[in-house]
């Protein structure tokens, strides 16, 4: 795996000179910067994105927080579609996915509220609805942005269907 040491010994400049060019920083000269990117390009040079996302202070990581209860969610093809669909998303935004799953409400609760601390997750995706739901109350407290599948209102109960004439 090359790294950006390797460039940087390459292109005869320091570590810092080639990050800097690579993030296209205005104090380094456009000449510089090519030449560092075609190096990069040359070499296979593939950025470690969580090492830029500590330096930066954000995460590219998105929680996903299953419903909580003993049952295997992952048993259920809804969720596995689910699934494959964020983290093909993510993927091709170089993020990660994180997963909060527990058997009660409080496990789960602690759970989202770990990965919020330790500055690993910013955005969240609720897999479930319900009423007073106190992960939604940890998210909107720590101002964490969140979407929720499903009807908060419903607290798991099928929504109703009109009948009748369109």
């Amino acid at each position: 795996m090359v790294t950006i040491r390797d460039i940087a010994k390459r292109a005869g400049v320091s570590v810092s000179t080639a990050s800097r060019a690579l993030n296209n920083h205005p104090k380094i000269s456009e000449k510089t910067r090519d030449k560092i990117k075609a190096l990069a390009d040359e070499m296979g040079y593939m950025p470690n994105y969580n090492a830029k996302n500590l330096t930066n202070g954000v995460s590219n990581a998105v929680g996903v927080v299953f419903p909580p209860g003993e049952l295997s969610p992952a048993s259920n093809p809804f969720y596995v579609d689910i699934l494959m669909g964020i983290n093909q998303e993510l993927r091709a935004r170089n993020g990660v996915l994180s997963v909060a799953i527990a058997n009660t409400m409080a496990e789960l609760t602690a759970n989202v509220e770990s990965l919020i601390s330790q500055g690993l997750i910013h955005y969240f995706v609720l897999l479930y609805s319900k009423k007073n739901d106190p992960v939604i109350k940890l998210l909107r407290a720590q101002q964490v942005n969140y979407v929720v599948i499903g009807d908060p209102n419903a607290d798991g109960q099928p929504l109703p269907t009109k009948v009748g004439s369109l």
